[in-house]
């Protein structure tokens, strides 16, 4: 089968994972008398994921997670355990519904790597583990995600003028030194940007005739260059991505991203026949996260009653949960049960207490669910 262009790149920018910090300590028990079903490990359901994964097959597997550390762990855990899989975490937005700032260039970056990624027919059994309110949110339509990555290769010509417009409309940040993702620098004969899906920053060294010399991924503390690499593929550091570069970007305008696209799109979209499974609290979490949406956008309502421009409704940016519902439903549903795979116990208790599983022992496989769509799944 010939490939994209873009395939390779696309593939390693859509499998970035985020960097996680350590979890906070958990309350005593004795502080919180109030009964709240417990999920089994990242770990038990990454192992849990496989055969229904396999199974699935090209349509895909989607796990609807009630947290985005919850998303990030069970993916890690997963591209570890099954490495012949296609694993793509596509992360929530690290910002409040209607704020004023924007989700960060990183997690956009990401974002939009993963939902491009998506377009692209897969090769070998896919995996979405996603939040749930990332499932919730709309995303920018096809057409936009098909012509936002610029691909720069070695021994090519660097156009700069198209450059710094591509930067432009799609959320770099011009600064003199790159060391976080969605920035750039055009210096001379040298050109740093650093990507914003990217695990490092690359430098392009030019030429009299701005002839592409080499691409060297290089340290953002150090600003010492690394390996060379052949090509380089530059994805968008917003999800706003603006028609022309001298449109003005003010901050949180992603939040408004409809009055630029018209209608949005969602992920479930890009799966039409992916098979789900969801995490013991995600329906709660749907819930939770939609009122928070309605009671921010109220918020923001009444406190910008002095400010220019719309406020736009929920259902622009966020699917309602009758929405929400009504597109799983045309989903089938798979469980990962603990009648399936197994967790030797004493690893079990280690897994809860320290950063790793040590092993696992391997039960049944997944199965499809009859009844509703939600439950716990432990």
């Amino acid at each position: 089968m010939d490939r994209n262009p873009d395939y390779e790149e696309r593939v390693e920018a859509a499998h970035v994972d985020a960097a996680l910090t350590p979890a906070p300590a958990a309350a005593p028990e004795t502080l919180d008398p109030s009964p709240v079903p417990r999920q089994p490990p990242a770990a038990w359901c990454a192992q849990a994921l496989i055969a229904p994964a396999r199974e699935a097959g090209p349509d895909g597997l989607v796990y609807v997670a009630s947290s985005d550390r919850r998303a990030e762990e069970i993916g890690r855990a997963l591209r570890r355990f099954a490495p012949e899989l296609e694993v793509l975490v596509l992360p929530a937005w690290d910002c409040l519904p209607y704020d004023r700032a924007s989700p960060s260039r990183d997690v956009m970056g990401r974002r939009m790597a993963v939902l491009a990624r998506l377009l692209d027919p897969a090769e070998a059994p896919r995996v979405l583990v996603t939040p749930v309110e990332a499932l919730l949110q709309r995303v920018p339509p096809t057409r936009v995600l098909k012509s936002a990555f610029l691909r720069l290769r070695q021994g090519e010509r660097l156009d700069r003028e198209a450059l710094q417009a591509y930067a432009a409309r799609t959320g770099y940040v011009f600064d003199d030194r790159v060391d976080e993702p969605g920035e750039i620098a055009i210096l001379g004969a040298v050109v740093d940007v650093y990507p914003a899906a990217a695990e490092a920053p690359i430098r392009l060294t030019l030429d009299e005739d701005d002839g592409i010399q080499e691409i060297k991924r290089f340290d953002p503390l150090s600003q010492r260059t690394e390996e060379p690499i052949d090509c380089a593929l530059l994805g968008p550091a917003s999800e706003l991505v603006l028609e022309a570069p001298s449109e003005e970007r003010p901050s949180g305008a992603e939040h408004r991203a409809p009055l630029t696209y018209g209608k949005m799109a969602t992920v479930l979209e890009a799966l039409p026949a992916a098979r789900l499974v969801f995490d013991g609290r995600a329906d709660q979490r749907a819930a939770d996260f939609l009122d928070q949406v309605a009671e921010a956008q109220e918020a923001r309502r009444q406190l910008a009653k002095d400010e220019p421009g719309e406020i736009l409704a929920p259902d622009s940016l966020y699917l309602t949960l009758k929405a929400y519902r009504t597109a799983i439903a045309k989903h089938a549903m798979v469980e990962a049960s603990p009648r399936g795979p197994r967790v030797d116990p004493a690893l079990c208790r280690r897994a809860q207490s320290g950063p790793r599983v040590l092993g696992l022992c391997q039960g049944g496989a997944g199965r499809r669910r009859q009844g509703p769509p939600y439950g716990p799944a432990a």
